[in-house]
């Protein structure tokens, strides 16, 4: 989970709460399947094929942003 949270805050500088949270749950999802016998090349498979879905998702939803006013609201907002 740290590895995870370093390598989110590398790449994009913030999100750690998010990333840590995420790989918990993923984590304790694969340990599940495990215990319940499932096949370790499969659980993988389909956590590849979720993480891509996600990140089709997400990239569907980015919008840029251009003007530095909109980057004074993310900037605000990121502040808290």
């Amino acid at each position: 989970i740290t590895q995870s949270a370093s390598q989110c805050n590398d790449k994009v500088g913030d999100g750690t709460t998010t990333c840590s949270i995420l790989t918990a749950k993923v984590i304790e999802e694969v340990s599940k399947a495990k215990a319940a016998g499932a096949d370790i090349v499969c659980i993988k498979e389909g956590v590849l094929k979720a993480k891509e879905a996600v990140l089709e998702a997400l990239m569907s939803m980015k919008r840029e942003i251009l003007s530095e006013e909109e980057i004074a609201q993310v900037a605000t907002i990121s502040a808290n």
